[in-house]
């Protein structure tokens, strides 16, 4: 009986792992596919990591031969991270690859980044050339940058045709900025709403043909704490928004303050 039962637990055991085994390959049959990888005469391209390196690879064939385009989204790094493509030759027996030295091309912008894709081109454009797009590069109006994005056009002789960027506008750097603060009894603490206004003057580009502020305040009844036109350079709007006081009051009048009627805002001396 001993005998036995050591055979029951063994038995037991093998038949487990051959379940297990069955369940995996089930598994592994639905989410999987195997191929071969040719070792012989296999080419091998490294570039440097930092760069991402190898982000965005396609095959490419032009007059020359046959190529391998690899993407490097942070090429340029750490000085900055403009991008670039590499061209790597498959049918010769040197493993280098030529930078097809991208960032010359771009417009200026301090978070360029090109590499991050690469796609073939509409044939109404250049039927076997390139296209490669980084999302992040941005563009800088004022103290503020928007991703607008930037793409470059690359012939089938890797000469680059032109780089545009898909959503880039024109800045807008004349605009009148009138805050409009409430001051009554029920605002507390004032320091708090001084160190608000310091800092959202602080992201404005602030300048004589720039971004031009001015100060409503507001309790019983509104007031003009300095016009559009009383401080030209953001470091004299910054103490003004530091010095301003709060004179209080029993009634929070936020429709008389924003009003046109009572002529607040016409009256403010604009600056053209």
């Amino acid at each position: 009986m001993k005998s036995l039962f050591h055979w029951d637990q063994n038995s037991s055991l093998i038949a487990s792992v051959i379940i297990t085994i069955f369940l995996l390959t089930g598994i592994l049959h639905n989410c999987c596919e195997a191929y071969n990888v040719g070792l012989l005469e296999a080419k091998i391209f490294s570039g440097p990591p930092r760069e991402q390196f190898g982000y965005a690879i396609q095959q490419f064939i032009n007059e020359q031969g046959k190529w391998l385009l690899v993407g490097s989204p942070w090429s340029g790094y750490p000085v900055n991270r403009t991008g670039d493509i590499y061209a790597c030759p498959v049918g010769v027996s040197k493993n280098t690859c030529k930078k097809l030295n991208l960032q010359g091309s771009q417009e200026e912008g301090e978070h360029e980044l090109g590499g991050g894709s690469l796609e073939t081109n509409p044939k109404e454009q250049i039927p076997t050339g390139k296209s490669t797009c980084g999302p992040l590069w941005a563009q800088q109006c004022g103290r503020q940058y928007y991703a607008t994005g930037v793409c470059s056009e690359i012939s089938p002789s890797f000469e680059i045709i032109r780089s545009f960027s898909p959503a880039v506008q024109k800045c807008s750097s004349v605009i009148d900025v009138v805050v409009v603060c409430d001051e009554s009894n029920s605002i507390y603490p004032w320091e708090a709403v001084r160190a608000f206004l310091k800092k959202f003057v602080q992201g404005l580009d602030i300048g004589l043909n720039k971004t031009q502020v001015g100060l409503i305040q507001y309790a019983n009844d509104p007031r003009v704490v300095f016009n559009l036109n009383t401080y030209q350079t953001k470091d004299e709007v910054v103490a003004a928004m530091d010095k301003t006081v709060q004179k209080g009051g029993d009634l929070t009048n936020t429709f008389k303050a924003i009003d046109n009627k009572p002529g607040l805002f016409l009256n403010m001396k604009m600056l053209f």
